[in-house]
């Protein structure tokens, strides 16, 4: 495949429908189809690519699970309490959901650690919580969690690997 970087200034698709950013390269680019080594540059903008994928994916699951918790306090406006009782249970069933945004605003830059709060934090959920007696709780509640350490951690070894 032949692709002219005046067509395609970006990406190179490749035959197996992988998409590899171009980075700096000027004039036409020969892909053999029979070979599958691409240039250097190339292969870095891709690891690179997907690391901050994984770092923005596990960002985007972290605010929406925060978000997801935060709905649970909505009920402390529920009654006949005054405003200002209200209010303050609304605060106190924030809690957890301030919990959960303070590692990602701390190390938002270092998805390892980011990574391994969430995977604790997820870890003391299930115990604090007991969400391990019920198998919905723990679906619902603490799994996301760890899926998102899971994910900030998949970043930083795609990171590590792209700075050797």
């Amino acid at each position: 495949m032949v692709a002219s970087l005046a067509r395609l200034p970006e990406w190179l698709f490749t035959s197996d429908g992988n998409a590899y950013e171009l980075c700096y390269l000027h004039g036409d680019l020969t892909h053999d189809a029979a070979s599958k080594s691409l240039p250097a540059v190339v292969k870095k903008m891709n690891v690179s690519n997907k690391a901050n994928k994984f770092a923005g994916v596990s960002r985007v699951l972290a605010i929406s699970f925060v978000l997801f918790l935060s709905l649970f306090a909505l009920d402390a406006f529920s009654g006949e309490a005054p405003f200002t009782e209200k209010l303050i249970g609304f605060l106190i069933h924030l809690i957890p959901s301030f919990i959960f945004v303070i590692p990602l605003i701390i190390f938002w830059k270092s998805p390892r650690f980011c990574g391994l709060a969430y995977i604790i934090l997820s870890i003391l959920f299930v115990f604090y919580f007991r969400t391990y007696r019920d198998f919905e709780y723990f679906l619902i509640l603490s799994l996301p969690q760890f899926v998102v350490g899971a994910l900030f951690i998949i970043a930083h070894v795609f990171q590590r690997s792209k700075s050797t």
